[in-house]
């Protein structure tokens, strides 16, 4: 089997991250690395055995070797990075967010399908055991139908301006953290059709921290929350009519969904000592657990899971990857366009 080569744009701690996972797999090929710097571009592809470092996109983009370019720049030059790979002919995953706005993603989602190459946005959640499991339970009633879904994403990061998740325009506690949970909530329920939200913005002109409620046509609700000023519980829940649903081990990538169902009546009536009727009414609110775990995931097996499913793809012709369709991710897109439009 032929080897995917891929090329890494961007040398910071996501690619660090992505490049060690593609190393692990025998049918990945890291063919070039560029940066800001020449300097940086060196030094990565030295420290992971990459065959080259480029002095500028341009060269590595005219690489005729290179098939598909991994983007991890800031998020503010997400869509011109893409925009450029995808005029060069080559197939792209870019890091979330996939752009700054709905308008910038429609531009280069257009563009991809023009073309017809293959293009995803690199929400490596998507691809977890633990979330695909969570979706087929709502997906199939297992818990009844979803009442209501709570979901956080929040770490404490000591206020620097020059730090990138503090700059203007790309940075902020949506674009880096609470893209997680809008992303999570629609894969469970599709767009919702209200949204109020609440941020609090910083001294750079950023969101340090936000909420929203989101309401959907089903009576669903959905709260979601990310900050930059505290560590949040960082999971998931989802209270359905008959029980609920845990992600286990951190919203990004989870190791486990836990599921609580009501006691059934008919269990219940098989209690005895305080009477039937009584203990069938308390019996219902006692949840009955029960749990399914994969194998505790590092990041890295994390972000390889997502490179297997984008190399499948690509080797069967398909221009997108169903786990993270480009619908979805303008559909994400389009939701983070809505909570910004509360704070103004």
């Amino acid at each position: 089997m032929k080897a995917v080569c891929w090329g890494i744009l961007g040398t910071g701690a996501m690619a660090e991250q992505f490049t060690e996972a593609l190393l692990t797999l025998p049918d990945a090929i890291v063919g070039g690395v560029v940066s800001r710097t020449r300097g940086r571009a060196d030094e990565f592809a030295a420290r992971f055995g990459v065959k080259r470092s480029f002095q500028n996109v341009e060269t590595l983009l005219a690489d005729p070797a290179i098939e598909i370019v991994y983007i991890a720049t800031r998020n503010e030059h997400h869509k011109e990075d893409t925009l450029a790979a995808l005029n060069a002919g080559k197939a792209v995953l870019c890091e979330k967010p996939f752009a700054l706005t709905a308008a910038e993603g429609r531009v280069v989602i257009e563009t991809a399908r023009r073309l017809k190459l293959f293009c995803m946005e690199a929400m490596w959640m998507r691809f977890s055991p633990s979330v695909r499991e969570l979706q087929n339970l709502v997906k199939s009633g297992q818990i009844g139908s979803p009442q209501i879904i709570s979901a956080q994403f929040g770490v404490s990061i000591p206020f620097n301006r020059d730090h990138r998740v503090f700059a203007n325009p790309g940075g902020g506690s949506l674009y880096d953290l609470g893209v997680y949970p809008v992303s999570l909530t629609q894969l469970l329920l599709g767009k919702p059709k209200q949204v109020s939200s609440w941020a609090c913005m910083g001294e750079t002109g950023v969101d340090e921290q936000f909420t929203a409620m989101l309401q959907y046509e089903s009576g669903t609700q959905a709260m979601i929350a990310a900050s930059l000023r505290t560590n949040l519980s960082n999971d998931a829940q989802v209270f359905g009519s008959e029980g609920r649903a845990n992600l286990v081990g951190g919203i990004y990538f989870p190791s486990g969904c836990q599921v609580e169902m009501n006691e059934t009546s008919q269990n219940s009536e098989q209690r005895a000592g305080i009477g039937r009727k009584v203990w069938s009414r308390v019996a219902r609110l006692v949840p009955r657990y029960s749990e399914k775990k994969w194998k505790a995931s590092s990041i890295r097996e994390g972000y390889a899971c997502e490179a297997k499913a984008v190399q499948r793809s690509i080797r069967s012709g398909s221009l997108e990857c169903p786990e993270m369709s480009l619908s979805d991710t303008l559909e994400v897109l389009e939701i983070m366009d809505e909570i910004r439009s509360h704070w103004v």
